[in-house]
């Protein structure tokens, strides 16, 4: 997968596209390691996990649900 940097219009589509569908999408924050992230409703994703939604068709509430449950899983 292509990073943020080289994928950051895709970021934008997404995030615009969530936002019209409804869904609360909070500004991105970066960690001190450069990890992006973005609060969207009541889940936190990473600009790589909101990419990997997008790449697989999957980026909507039902997805973001899935993956966050997923992640749930292992902590």
């Amino acid at each position: 997968m292509k990073n943020f940097c080289e994928r950051s219009g895709d970021i934008v589509s997404a995030v615009r596209s969530l936002r019209r569908a409804g869904m609360r999408v909070g500004l991105p924050y970066q960690t001190a390691e450069g990890v992006m992230f973005f609060q969207l409703d009541d889940y936190t994703l990473t600009a790589a996990q909101i990419l990997e939604l997008l790449d697989t068709n999957r980026l909507d509430r039902d997805g973001i649900r899935a993956l966050a449950e997923e992640q749930k899983k292992w902590l």
